[in-house]
């Protein structure tokens, strides 16, 4: 299939589901209940009172989807919820023109982006990233309770014959632009990492998620060196025992070459 061919598919696969929201009577109620319930988070939240779940926690690294490793994780009856690598600007990234990335993955497999597009998250979240911020992008995070995957997380997504339900964290990475006459320094984009990724596990804390699947955030389209992001990471989870509040934390990076620099990178950290 060609780059444009693909493109029309993915194009075609959105339009798809937004068209199985409205006629299905179930994905309608199901919307319905996450537009109702998706919370915006603000900048340096902290979860009250929250106990560790695990005095050795189980941190891993596999070469599969985000929707995959969050299917095989539900399975095992325990609250999970997935970090979806979202974008500033805009609800679902470039789903409506066919984009290939996390993101849009997600909003052609699920309900999500009705989740995302209701209007005070357009006000709050997507309109004030607009108004208020950069490259760097903020630290707010959407978080979506019960999105239902109801198509396979393939590169053309299908129907699947069992539908599930997973919680989503909705934050953009920073956009590194090495193209910029004076790029941020690695010293600045890890002070965002830090305080980004902080923000995004103190909310999964709050919503007593048990398994937490997240990924190489922002080391596709957004540029991000993924060996910094993974050290930070790193930092948060071990270092500063941010694991201990999850049963599970699962990186699921999809590796789409023999060579993947972004699988390799939180590989070789999290072995150390």
């Amino acid at each position: 299939m060609t780059c444009m061919a693909s493109q029309i598919a993915l194009m075609e696969a959105f339009r798809d589901t937004q068209i199985q929201i409205k006629e299905n009577e179930k994905l309608r109620e199901e919307t319905r209940k996450i537009q109702a319930g998706s919370l915006l988070y603000l900048e340096q939240f902290q979860a009250i009172n929250a106990e560790p779940k695990c005095e050795n926690p189980d941190i891993s690294v596999v070469a599969d989807t985000t929707l995959r490793c969050a299917k095989s994780l539900i399975e095992e009856g325990k609250k999970t919820a997935v970090l979806n690598f979202a974008n500033s600007y805009h609800p679902g990234g470039g789903v409506k023109n066919g984009a290939p990335a996390q993101e849009e993955s997600l909003c052609r497999c699920s309900n999500l982006y009705e989740a995302l597009t209701v209007p005070y998250m357009i006000r709050h979240y997507y309109k004030w990233n607009q108004k208020n911020t950069g490259d760097m992008g903020s630290d707010r995070i959407i978080y979506s309770p019960n999105i239902t995957v109801f198509k396979s997380d393939d590169e053309i997504p299908e129907m699947l014959s069992e539908w599930f339900q997973v919680d989503v964290i909705s934050c953009a990475a920073p956009y590194y632009d090495t193209q910029k006459r004076k790029p941020v320094s690695r010293e600045n984009l890890e002070k965002v990492f830090m305080n980004r990724i902080q923000n995004i596990l103190e909310v999964a804390i709050a919503n007593e998620v048990d398994y937490l699947v997240l990924g190489a955030f922002g080391c596709g389209a957004f540029n991000n060196p993924p060996q910094l992001v993974a050290e930070v990471f790193r930092k948060l989870l071990i270092d500063r025992q941010y694991a201990a509040y999850f049963k599970k934390v699962v990186f699921a990076i999809k590796k789409t070459h023999n060579v993947c620099p972004n699988y390799e990178s939180f590989q070789s950290v999290f072995k150390k």
